[in-house]
């Protein structure tokens, strides 16, 4: 199957860190909101600390990608239809995370929603993997259904600590995508051709 191009790839790997950095800081936001005062301000710097960097790291690798030399005919169409994919993927969780939200207020278990936010976000990750070529997603996916699962089991369990559940749950969202994002990084910034194929292929 043939590659696009290493300046469509890292151009993609870039608009995910940095999207990815903000998604991330809106889950540890809503984590955070539970913590006492004099431990929340610190916390949510620490975050906006670990965001900024990712976003600077982000940009650095856009730049990167505008240096190289521009796709060919053929890299230009497997690019197109890697983001026709994506959009389809992205309108299909938009759609089952609307149905989840319906389905749950009208059973009355509104405190499913965030695990179930959770295991939809995560299973998204998986077709991209598959037509972005970057196998981290794997994981990443994986990583958050199990802990929606988790959470499931918590809050089903009688006299389980709903609240903290949850906003546990998201502040897990939260690190798994950091990792993610700066593993992903680290590998665009390297410098190691054979680590930058591999970060950066789909």
């Amino acid at each position: 199957m043939q590659d696009r191009s290493r300046s469509d790839s890292l151009r993609g790997r870039a608009s995910g860190i940095i999207i990815g950095s903000l998604i991330a800081f809106g889950w540890a936001f809503y984590s955070l909101a539970v913590v006492s005062a004099p431990l929340r301000f610190p916390l949510i710097a620490a975050a906006g600390a670990i965001t900024a960097a990712l976003l600077r790291s982000g940009l650095v690798v856009a730049r990167r990608a505008r240096a190289l030399p521009g796709a060919d005919a053929e890299q230009k169409l497997v690019n197109r239809r890697a983001w026709r994919l994506f959009w389809l993927n992205l309108a299909a969780e938009i759609i089952l995370l609307n149905l989840a939200l319906n389905l749950l207020n009208r059973a009355g278990a509104p405190e499913y929603l965030l695990p179930a936010i959770s295991a939809i976000v995560g299973l998204h990750f998986w077709p991209m993997a598959w037509f972005f070529r970057i196998p981290g997603y794997w994981w990443v996916g994986g990583a958050m259904m199990a802990g929606a699962a988790v959470t499931t089991l918590l809050i089903a369990l009688d006299g389980a600590p709903v609240v903290p559940s949850i906003h546990g749950e998201g502040m897990l969202n939260a690190v798994i995508l950091w990792l993610a994002l700066a593993v992903g990084a680290w590998a665009c910034l390297r410098g190691d051709p054979r680590q930058q194929d591999s970060a950066t292929r789909g």
